[in-house]
């Protein structure tokens, strides 16, 4: 019996010291749904093209070579009243590149007729890096209820090997407002 008690104490013990080493802080997530947003490029939701064009695969000699940097742009109208003068940042989420998480994977990367060693880069408007999942520099919606906000974006072709072979070199990323 003896013998029972003191496993059952030790035990106990032992739930008690991992419990207390296994808590070092806290972290509260704040944040608010809200009723609507802004309309992005005259609706609720959007899609959009954007063209990096044909790249030959000479102009990446070295992994981290760029080329094709292409702007396309985020119009913001119809913001709530609520949300005028405040910022509004960009976050995209996509497949991340097996190479540097920071960019976009290209769409059915490993299969025949892909391109492989390249990757898709995003760039806010000042031409920072801008990693996928983290959001992007914040904008001021504009005051002015019947102006429009323009959010402008860099996107470009990336390598991540030294040599790229040719293919296609398309990708997709889905994309959240946030107003603070």
């Amino acid at each position: 019996m003896k013998g029972k008690l003191a496993a059952v104490a030790f035990l106990g013990f032992m739930g008690v010291a991992s419990s207390a080493m296994a808590q070092d802080g806290q972290v509260n997530f704040t944040g608010k749904i809200i009723e609507a947003g802004c309309q992005i490029n005259g609706s609720v939701t959007s899609t959009q093209n954007v063209k990096l064009g044909e790249v030959a695969k000479t102009a990446f000699t070295n992994a981290g070579d760029t080329a094709a940097t292409t702007k396309f742009s985020m119009v913001l109208s119809a913001c709530p009243v609520a949300l005028l003068g405040k910022p509004v940042a960009v976050k995209y989420d996509g497949t991340p590149d097996i190479t540097d998480n920071d960019y976009l994977q290209l769409t059915n990367y490993g299969n025949t007729g892909v391109a492989d060693g390249v990757a898709i880069q995003l760039l806010n408007t000042d031409g920072t890096p801008l990693a996928l999942g983290t959001a992007s520099n914040a904008v001021t919606i504009n005051a002015d209820a019947a102006a429009e906000t323009e959010l402008d974006f860099f996107a470009r072709y990336i390598s991540t090997k030294s040599a790229v072979t040719a293919g296609d070199a398309n990708g997709t990323v889905n994309f959240t407002l946030t107003y603070n």
